[in-house]
């Protein structure tokens, strides 16, 4: 369960790569209020998972998505958070997922080490079923604590500007935002996208999920 609990650690390390921001929105007045999208992190997921090669072939994620609201303030600032309860139903399904191939892993695993008993015999050793142990295993303090960590790394605040199809967003309040970084967007009406960014080492924290589309809420 260690391998699996750092692979929880470095995840949230990606949603901390993911969500720094520097940089796009038209008028600015236009964008002012809340704005909601569902991001869908199923394929960055399962391309960690892919990554690691004791675990890539044995766990596949079915759907990690999170919703994700942004807010433009009249006066220049903006703030971004991640709705906890998505979080945590993408956690519980997760762990859902895990379950399914645990079994194949710990086979495989066994072997490798040399142990001779089945999985089977070893739950029936330990008086618990699959189920039981991954319950055990990701009790809910330390999916509290990875939760936790995911809104630490995604939630934040800082100043905005416009300037035509660029926003441009700085990582802080105590900063200015860097005009040389941006998503470039389209809007109409309540409909809001992401089409792309601009200007970032690493493509930009939306990267590998344009289009985003983020609906106005209020």
């Amino acid at each position: 369960m260690k391998k699996i609990l750092s692979l929880l650690m470095c995840l949230v390390m990606l949603f901390s790569v993911m969500f720094t921001l520097t940089g796009c929105f038209g008028e600015q007045s236009n964008y002012i209020g809340k704005w909601k999208a569902t991001l869908d992190l199923t394929d960055i997921m399962n391309e960690e998972l892919a990554n690691n090669e004791d675990m890539g072939d044995y766990f596949t994620l079915t759907d990690f998505s999170v919703v994700m609201f942004l807010e433009f303030n009249d006066d220049g600032t903006y703030s971004m958070y991640v709705e906890e309860e998505s979080i945590e139903k993408a956690m519980e399904k997760m762990v859902d997922d895990l379950t399914l191939g645990m079994e194949d892993y710990l086979t495989n695993y066994f072997k490798g080490e040399g142990i001779t008993v089945t999985v089977q015999e070893a739950l029936d050793a330990l008086g618990m079923t699959m189920d039981e142990l991954m319950d055990d295993s990701f009790d809910d303090e330390m999916l509290d604590e990875t939760v936790d960590g995911m809104l630490e790394a995604i939630n934040g605040e800082g100043n905005f500007k416009v300037n035509g199809d660029k926003l441009f967003m700085s990582a802080g309040l105590e900063y200015g935002v860097d005009e040389s970084a941006y998503e470039i967007c389209e809007i109409s009406g309540d409909i809001l996208k992401l089409l792309e960014g601009e200007g970032y080492e690493d493509g930009g924290p939306f990267s590998d999920l344009h289009p985003v589309t983020f609906t106005k809420v209020s």
